[in-house]
């Protein structure tokens, strides 16, 4: 099964850094084995390192970002993402993690700029038009939040009133 899949992958890469490979996608991968492991902080040394050595791989900043998400380290996650998006600014869930990092450091008006962007991107995403309502509300934007919420809904998102 599954984990047989991750434990194999998991001894071909410790193979792999023990001969020293400076191979920046190979410590991406070996973040992916880590993260599905759920060793979050093994994840992140891999992604980082993935990145010490090709600062221009997006998905090592994108992974990096989801990790510190994981971790609910916000600011870190939205310096990743920030990252990934100028490395690679056609990816929407890139700007989707910013978005959403953004949203939990309380930086309303760049979350509202994400979410945009993501859905100039792609459009059909309800989670970018909910917790782009989010930031909306927040920044006071009644009319914006209602619209935003209206068209999450039709998605089927909502936010659970409490």
């Amino acid at each position: 099964g599954q984990t047989n899949q991750t434990d194999k992958a998991y001894a071909d890469y410790m193979t792999l850094l023990r001969m020293g490979t400076s191979e920046s996608k190979v410590y991406s991968n070996l973040g992916n084995v880590y993260a599905m492991r759920k060793n979050l902080d093994s994840a992140l040394w891999a992604y980082q390192r993935a990145i010490q050595l090709d600062s221009t791989n997006a998905n090592a900043h994108f992974n990096c970002a989801i990790t510190y998400l994981g971790l609910g380290q916000y600011d870190q996650a939205a310096v990743e993402a920030q990252k990934g998006v100028q490395i690679n600014p056609a990816n929407d869930k890139g700007f989707g993690m910013l978005g959403f990092a953004l949203l939990n450091t309380g930086k309303y008006r760049e979350c509202v700029n994400a979410y945009s962007r993501q859905l100039e991107l792609n459009g059909n995403n309800g989670d970018a038009y909910l917790y782009r309502a989010q930031a909306y509300r927040a920044l006071g934007d009644t009319a914006a939040a209602n619209r935003d919420h209206a068209v999450a809904m039709r998605f089927g998102k909502t936010i659970p009133s409490n």
